[in-house]
């Protein structure tokens, strides 16, 4: 299921961070631990586990700011709302519930230098896509795609246009395809080898270098494109991609995808 939120800004003229996915994401457990604590201390802590990688199965979109004004490392917010695409992979029969998590919820969003105060006005259900092979997508946040050679410290972060980059995208879907069903004790339907589906860049990418946990001992920098694609693969497997989110580091704000178009 995918949720679209209105944001109402609470102070006129704030400054948001152009580095928030962060303290986004945390605010988006902190809803899922208030609702159901047992399901979002799992989900921290564990996630969906597989041939020891985990993957948290939500992604969102990066926030649309329809005015606003750059100051250096932050945004100077001009506008009254912002939007935002969150999506999960569950049954539609959560809808109500999860839209009630959400319901009023306010939060202050930034780090320790900036922050905006925001409300959630109004939520809504977006109406899932007719998913045909092939499927013509969007990122609608930074795809992370990375890589970790014996010796350097630290990732390798792959650009779409490189050699392999369909395959180790593909192979990321795969993954997190059997370990969401491995974790609920689902039978997967058949899933379908590499070499029966593709993925083809179209257009140039646009690259987000995000630093994660800005100003903290934790700091991280983490880059991803932004990119149209066309995908190849079973109805199944496009549906949980469009729910999940394409790549790595979906739950952290990476690789949410929408229709191209």
């Amino acid at each position: 299921m995918r949720i679209n939120l209105q944001l109402r800004i609470l102070e006129q003229g704030a400054r948001l961070p152009m580095n928030y996915q962060y303290e986004l994401s945390s605010w988006i457990y902190r809803v899922l631990h208030e609702g159901d604590q047992q399901f979002s201390q799992w989900l921290h802590e564990h996630g969906y586990r597989l041939n020891g990688k985990q993957f948290r199965l939500f992604s969102f979109s990066s926030l649309r700011l329809p005015r606003y004004r750059s100051e250096g490392d932050r945004f100077r917010l001009l506008g009254d709302y912002l939007g935002l695409d969150i999506s999960f992979c569950l049954d539609p029969s959560a809808e109500h519930f999860i839209m009630g998590l959400f319901k009023e919820q306010q939060y202050l969003l930034g780090d320790r230098i900036s922050q905006v105060p925001f409300q959630v006005e109004r939520i809504s259900v977006s109406k899932p896509p007719s998913f045909r092979s092939p499927m013509q997508l969007r990122a609608i946040s930074p795809v992370c795609i990375s890589s970790q050679p014996p010796g350097r410290p630290q990732p390798l972060y792959h650009h779409p246009g490189e050699r392999g980059y369909d395959q180790r995208l593909l192979r990321n879907l795969l993954e997190k395809y059997r370990a969401y069903h491995a974790a609920r004790q689902l039978e997967a339907e058949e899933v379908p080898d590499l070499n029966q589906m593709s993925f083809r860049l179209l257009g140039r990418p646009k690259s987000r270098l995000i630093t994660l946990a800005a100003h903290t001992p934790r700091q991280t920098k983490v880059r991803g494109y932004l990119y149209d694609f066309e995908i190849a693969a079973p109805e199944a497997l496009l549906r949980f991609l469009y729910h999940a989110g394409a790549g790595e580091k979906n739950s952290m704000g990476f690789g949410c995808v929408g229709i191209r178009g």
